[in-house]
């Protein structure tokens, strides 16, 4: 059996031949190609194949044209008209000159199987892949670019999409799946890609990123045209979902497209700034580029032992402060937000390890957050930003107190693990509370004192007379070595606390030992 494909454009060609071998097992050489209605002519006369897919708008020889050229040569065929277009017309025409079907771009293979099926052509079930390898269509190569998937630019056919996107804009398109129900989600993804299918004066295509978001590339001319565009998206009938769409500034080689990606989610991205508006332009935010960090180091560190002691009000003070501080700078920089937030990730995920970390028990009695992430263009203001942030905080602080007495007993022992492995390093209480474990100083000594009844001190120089002792038995170390090996510095002040620990000095205790 012979197929004859006649469609201009090379990405759908190519998906056309993947899903015309999948739905009727041909083998590669059984499907012919044709870059127009000319040379697709030209075969059908030569070839005489059993069954001839068109598309309508083509260069040279349009689909309409060769369907009557067809029709009047009654070389017995079967003629089926695709078209990204809702061109109704010229389906009638096609119709006319004895097409079996229409079908519309981009075809779903249900569809496809369904018309060959009523014309005889396919069995009940769906056939093998075709071992031709994996075809993609424009939108999942469009999709690969911008997300920087599948193989590098360069892939076969990637010329072409050039060509098509001379000129572009990407248009980001966010749908509310957490508040619109799953039904009213789908509903709105089928809406808006019927809606985007049956344009006649745009060429655009569109590419599902995630569940949430869905980049729509236009052939644009000028900036204004796809803001127009944007306007027409939004116009349709999508019940009870909510969408804000962000444009990039204008392209003009696909190439470049992850960077117009990047414009279009810093544009969508910057609702935060324009409560209420549904549509914003890369080029209406370029102009805010003041940077301001969140807090300084300190600050951090603060916020960082607020939530490992399980104190949600402190933290939440701090983080709020530090935001709405932020906030108050004028032109402020959407990468601000997006590096602050990251910052919060970062201090939520850490304690979250923590605190799950060698005490699986806890997921199976309160599973509270298995990880923190901020996406900002689901935030239509900043208070629904911040009162993000405060359920997160609570909800990891609350994993604080279920783990405390959990923590309480592995806390002590760390430290003291710790303290034995590091006895030569020069620690205070404060930055072993602070930086190692924290806590708050007061209360890791008020730890280590119910496990080995000795405050901080006092249990280090312990640890360091112990291993000074051992050294000095056990090693030719001099004295001033072992010294420095068990973190005095000052061989003076090492001596003195030696001889009150074991009554003799250092040199002494080696000749009596010896």
């Amino acid at each position: 059996m012979k197929v004859l494909i006649a469609e201009d454009e090379y990405c759908s060609r190519l998906n056309l031949v993947r899903q015309l071998g999948e739905c009727l097992s041909l083998q590669p050489g059984e499907i012919l190609e044709a870059r127009n209605g000319r040379e697709a002519w030209e075969i059908f006369l030569n070839e005489r194949p059993e069954l001839i897919l068109t598309d309508i708008r083509m260069p040279v020889l349009d689909g309409i044209k060769l369907a009557e050229m067809i029709h009047q040569s009654r070389i017995p065929t079967r003629l089926i008209i695709v078209s990204g277009f809702a061109e109704f017309e010229y389906a009638q025409a096609a119709m006319k000159y004895g097409a079996a079907g229409y079908l519309l771009k981009p075809i779903q293979e249900k569809e496809l199987l369904a018309m060959l099926k009523e014309q005889g052509m396919a069995g009940a079930e769906p056939m093998p892949a075709s071992r031709g390898g994996p075809a993609f269509s424009i939108s999942e190569r469009l999709r690969q670019l911008i997300t920087s998937t599948g193989e590098k630019f360069g892939w076969e056919g990637d010329q072409v999409l050039e060509e098509m996107f001379d000129n572009y804009s990407e248009i980001l398109i966010w749908v509310n799946t957490r508040e619109g129900g799953r039904e009213n989600v789908e509903t709105a993804k089928r809406e808006l890609l019927r809606f985007l299918r049956i344009q006649n004066d745009v060429f655009c295509k569109a590419a599902e990123l995630n569940g949430e978001l869905w980049a729509v590339v236009m052939r644009s001319e000028n900036r204004e045209a796809a803001v127009r565009f944007a306007a027409r998206i939004l116009a349709q009938d999508y019940p009870a979902v909510e969408m804000c769409l962000g444009i990039s500034g204008l392209g003009e080689s696909l190439r470049d497209i992850r960077e117009y990606h990047k414009q279009a989610l810093y544009a969508l991205s910057g609702r935060l700034f324009y409560p209420g508006r549904k549509v914003l332009r890369f080029d209406d935010l370029a102009g805010r580029m003041v940077y301001k960090g969140m807090g300084n180091p300190l600050e951090l560190k603060q916020i960082k032992c607020c939530i490992y002691e399980g104190d949600a009000s402190k933290a939440l003070a701090l983080i709020q402060m530090s935001f709405r501080e932020m906030l108050k700078t004028e032109n402020l920089s959407v990468y601000s937000i997006w590096d602050a937030l990251k910052m919060v990730e970062i201090i939520l995920n850490e304690a979250i390890f923590h605190f799950y970390r060698g005490k699986e028990g806890i997921r199976n009695e309160d599973l509270i957050l298995e990880n923190a992430h901020f996406e900002l263009v689901r935030y239509p203001d900043a208070e629904h930003l911040l009162e993000d942030i405060e359920e997160k905080v609570i909800r990891v602080c609350r994993l604080a107190e279920i783990s405390e007495e959990k923590t309480v007993d592995n806390t002590a022992q760390m430290v003291i693990d710790y303290i034995r492995e590091n006895y030569n390093s020069d620690i205070t209480l404060k930055d072993l509370a602070e930086n190692v474990f924290f806590l708050n100083s007061s209360y890791l000594s008020h730890l280590l004192k119910s496990r080995t009844g000795k405050n901080y001190l006092t249990y280090l120089t312990e640890i360091r007379m112990e291993k000074a002792a051992e050294l000095l038995k056990h090693s030719s170390l001099t004295v001033t070595e072992v010294a420095g090996m068990c973190g005095y510095n000052d061989i003076s002040k090492f001596i003195q606390v030696f001889k009150k620990f074991y009554g003799n000095t250092p040199g002494k205790y080696r000749g009596k030992d010896g």
